[in-house]
């Protein structure tokens, strides 16, 4: 049985975000990646009450992963688009029912566990070519709490992914999904990347 992360306490977050407001992020994430618009199977990890990209962006098979589905869908949040099919896990136990075309995470496989272990899940649910779309706060020792239990740098992250292939990889000051207002207010140094697997 999946341990449910404490973050599910604070699920109320989802519920001030507007359905415009969370579609503009998606868009936003989108315009970070340049994700493919067409493939056959895709998940998005650690999506959200609004099923993360599936809320703008459409496929033939649909893997909304969270911990939090059960919270979200007992307070009224859960908004599931039509054939997506919610899959409550952490990243660490993933299992999909299918290989994926590409994977994306934004802001969330750090969220528990080992960070090797995650990332390694995820690659293993991804078909041969296929892609993860990966973005991650780094944080040191005095940045951590109840939602970012692990320290990350550029090194443990490059080592964890280091038996793939790099597509793109890009280091940000800031994290380039914040507002222009929060970016200013809260450096937070973000690792952006695309890893292929072989």
């Amino acid at each position: 049985m999946t341990k449910i992360h404490p973050f599910v306490k604070n699920v109320d977050t989802w519920a001030t975000m507007t359905k415009s407001k969370y579609e503009e992020r998606i868009l936003d994430i989108y315009n970070l990646f340049q994700f493919p618009t067409s493939a056959d199977v895709v998940a998005d990890i650690g999506c959200g009450a609004h099923a993360g990209i599936f809320s703008k962006f459409r496929y033939p098979t649909m893997y909304a992963v969270d911990p939090g589905w059960k919270a979200y869908k007992k307070r009224g949040m859960a908004h599931m688009p039509e054939g997506v099919t919610d899959i409550q896990s952490m990243a660490h136990d993933l299992v999909l029912p299918k290989k994926c075309d590409f994977i994306i995470t934004v802001n969330a496989i750090d969220h528990s566990g080992n960070i090797k272990k995650n990332l390694v899940t995820a690659m293993d649910n991804i078909k041969d070519g296929g892609d993860l779309y990966l973005h991650t706060h780094m944080r040191v020792k005095r940045q951590l709490d109840n939602l970012h239990r692990m320290e990350l740098t550029e090194d443990i992250l490059d080592k964890a992914l280091s038996d793939y292939t790099f597509v793109r990889r890009d280091i940000y000051k800031t994290d380039p999904l914040f507002s222009p207002a929060k970016q200013k207010a809260r450096l937070r140094d973000t690792y952006v990347a695309v890893v292929r697997k072989k």
